[in-house]
């Protein structure tokens, strides 16, 4: 890291060099060991926005991300909430909605 390599032109491809201290070597399953290794103590720390700000869990495809967080949201207690986002903004003028008239019995 700060020697300038990921700056030189390389193809889309890059050796990097992970030192052994933050290898995970012993586990039984990939996901359960990335979770747990990042997340200690989750179950305990995970409505603390501190402890899940403070970290972040990086893969390279959607299907490994989809696993993750499958595998977090079966260790969490409680039923599972799904928030709506948008990518982007509607900026026009036009209103859509038409307004409805409230009727008095």
């Amino acid at each position: 890291m700060g020697d300038g390599k990921f700056f030189v032109p390389n193809n889309g491809y890059a050796r990097i060099e992970i030192l052994d201290e933050f290898l995970i070597t012993n586990y039984i399953g990939p996901i359960h060991a990335i979770v747990h290794n990042s997340y200690p103590n989750l179950l305990w720390e995970y409505v603390n926005p501190n402890f899940l700000q403070s970290r972040a869990i990086l893969a390279s495809n959607i299907e490994t991300i989809d696993q993750i967080n499958d595998h977090i949201s079966s260790l969490i207690p409680g039923d599972e909430r799904e928030y709506i986002s948008f990518d982007s903004i509607d900026t026009s003028n036009i209103v859509e909605n038409t307004p409805f008239e409230v009727i008095h019995p």
